[in-house]
């Protein structure tokens, strides 16, 4: 039974090695490492060996586990990482570049927004009116 247990693992990292995208990965997950995965039942029929057998079979079974799980998340760990290189690679030739931005706001302009600004925080409004007066106004009114 032992001779089973070392094949479900070694079945389970050839099955690894041939795994090339992250669905699959998920499927292989499932196969082995899910609640009712191969690796998961082999946990399971540890109770029916005989007394002097089980901690052999419980040491064999983690090691299996956890050497499946190692390689497991390494692959996962390689899988996406070359998935985000290849979509950083992604170039699209096709489509229109992007326009050069051309000038920027004159300094007089630039100094009068800051001082707006600087003056708005402080609780002054802009009131805005006639720039030119007429005579009866600046002299009369």
């Amino acid at each position: 039974m032992l001779e089973q247990f070392e094949k479900i693992g070694k079945d389970a990292l050839a099955d690894l090695k041939k795994v090339t995208d992250l669905p699959a990965l998920e499927d292989f997950r499932i196969k082995y490492l899910g609640r009712k995965g191969r690796i998961t039942q082999m946990l399971s029929r540890i109770g029916q060996f005989p007394p002097e057998q089980k901690p052999a079979a419980g040491q064999l079974t983690n090691k299996i586990k956890k050497d499946v799980t190692h390689a497991f998340e390494q692959f996962k760990k390689s899988l996406s990482q070359s998935q985000q290189k290849k979509s950083k690679e992604f170039l699209d030739v096709t489509l229109p570049g992007i326009p050069p931005h051309i000038g920027k706001p004159h300094v007089i302009t630039q100094t009068t927004n800051e001082l707006l600004e600087i003056f708005g925080r402080m609780g002054f409004a802009v009131a805005y009116g006639p720039e030119v007066e007429d005579e009866w106004h600046n002299f009369v009114a």
